[in-house]
């Protein structure tokens, strides 16, 4: 059997419990060799964001990930958290244990730098939260766009509603600055917005096919999938938003 060639991918995310589905589909899928997962403030606050990061890798065994704390801010305005969405702890205050792991030492923009530096090709970003530490690390040196193969995007809207704002996605009205760095950068960005994502739903029919799995992983997905699944709306739009 022909072996797959894995794409060398950097996962940055603010986890809340759909970027944990995110992180463990592409664990799950064998096409990607995650160097590191790099964490940023965005659904709540970086702690628990990083926190969240280490739960889901444990979950899966996947421990040598290395995971690194970033932006704990967007780069020039106050934070617009999720906790709403998400609970305080963004795993929906279910009391998930914490995790026996820690982060690595090192700060995210510089580590994103240093791994896009050491690989042996350009390496793909995907792009969960706020673009916070992608700017930075952009900032940081005039060589890392030289470095990334492409920047894959969950955030923006074309032709639908936002879910932050009328016009905007959450990922992008956190840290707009942020998000305008790297799009004004050389690297190419694939943006994957509302348009997209709104017709991707979570049925609870779906959450029952899972859980017949009967696994470590599946049952810390369906637990915090239901979360989401059974939370009463909020209004979009309010004073905050």
């Amino acid at each position: 059997m022909e072996n797959t060639v894995k794409v060398p991918v950097i996962i940055d995310t603010d986890p809340g419990d759909d970027d944990a589905a995110s992180i463990l589909w592409v664990l799950a899928s064998g096409k990607f060799d995650v160097k590191a997962i790099t964490v940023t403030n965005g659904n709540v606050g970086v702690d628990w964001c990083a926190v969240n990061a280490l739960r889901t890798l444990e979950v899966c065994g996947c421990q040598d990930i290395p995971v690194y704390k970033g932006a704990y801010r967007p780069l020039v305005r106050p934070s617009i958290e999720a906790s709403w969405m998400h609970g305080k702890d963004g795993f929906g205050d279910l009391g998930f244990p914490m995790p026996c792991t820690k982060v690595r030492s090192g700060y995210a923009p510089v580590e994103l730098v240093r791994i896009a530096r050491e690989a042996p090709e350009p390496i793909t970003i995907l792009v969960l939260g706020p673009m916070t530490n992608i700017a930075m690390a952009v900032l940081l040196d005039s060589d890392f766009e030289n470095h990334v193969k492409e920047v894959i995007f969950m955030g923006g809207t074309f032709k639908v509603s936002g879910n932050q704002a009328p016009r905007a996605s959450y990922n992008v009205m956190v840290d707009p600055e942020a998000a305008k760095v790297v799009y004004n950068s050389k690297i190419p960005v694939v943006q994957l917005g509302l348009d997209v994502c709104d017709m991707v739903t979570q049925r609870v029919e779906d959450l029952e096919t899972i859980a017949e799995a009967g696994t470590r992983v599946t049952d810390f997905l369906t637990r915090l999938l239901s979360f989401r699944i059974n939370k009463a709306a909020k209004p979009i739009y309010d004073k905050h938003g």
